[in-house]
């Protein structure tokens, strides 16, 4: 008898186990869904404010050092210009739009970084941005 209350012990043991393990694995799920969404949302054809100009979250990753957000942005104007690479003139409006985030904001005041990414694949030239962001370059002061 004493076995077989130790057996029903272990058992109980294991599925407490298991299904910790399945509701802290849809909690997680549920959440990054919500995280990506929300992220979807916050980039996609909002990042300039540009009539025709599209752009879409193509890869976001956290790390304990900050972030990587990758985009993609189609229909960017042609500057007056062809310099070698004048997808470069967009740098200011990306810095404003990720600087002017309160969740980016935060994120860069607590030391971390952002390493922004974009491609512009109907571009002949200058097709490709690359920015690591920090608070200093955001100009925060410590709050």
């Amino acid at each position: 008898m004493a076995s077989d209350a130790t057996r029903q012990q272990k058992l109980i043991r294991v599925g407490i186990s298991f299904a910790i393990f399945v509701v802290s694995s849809l909690y997680f799920y549920y959440r990054d869904t919500s995280q990506t969404e929300k992220l979807n949302a916050l980039f996609n054809d909002t990042l300039f404010a540009m009539p025709g100009v599209s752009t879409e979250l193509s890869a976001f990753s956290a790390s304990p050092d900050g972030v990587a957000i990758d985009i993609i942005a189609t229909g960017l104007p042609n500057p007056a210009t062809e310099l070698p690479n004048p997808a470069t003139e967009y740098k200011p409006y990306l810095l404003a739009f990720v600087c002017s985030q309160p969740s980016f904001k935060k994120l860069l005041l607590s030391g971390k970084s952002i390493d922004f990414d974009m491609r512009a694949p109907d571009r002949l030239v200058g097709s490709h941005v690359n920015m690591q962001i920090d608070a200093a370059r955001c100009h925060y002061r410590d709050q």
